[in-house]
């Protein structure tokens, strides 16, 4: 049986959400690119006919950029915390053990 530190559970859960985040943020940016060829191939017509519909439309796909952005920078920071702890780790191996430091 393997004994985790408290934190390797918690690295772990937020691992598991950050695939998730990621999983969610390429569905965004499919549907918003579907919805947006598909803007462009409908006639002139229906844009006067539901130009409310089109208005809420048109803002929740501003939203949904505005979170696919938020998103991809929250991922971002994570990695980069991650680089910095592994970096970390590595050094405190290597001090631990009597290697030299790069």
């Amino acid at each position: 049986m393997q004994n985790l530190a408290p934190h390797d559970g918690m690295d772990k859960d937020i691992e598991g959400l950050i695939a998730d985040l990621n999983a969610a943020t390429r569905d965004a940016m499919i549907i918003s690119i579907v919805i947006m060829r598909a803007e462009g191939r409908l006639p002139k017509q229906i844009f006067a006919c539901f130009a409310n519909e089109i208005a809420e439309l048109s803002k929740a796909l501003s939203h949904c950029h505005v979170a696919i952005e938020e998103a991809s920078k929250a991922t971002l920071t994570h990695e980069e915390k991650s680089r910095r702890k592994d970096s970390t780790d590595s050094e405190e191996f290597r001090k631990k053990h009597g290697y030299r430091s790069n």
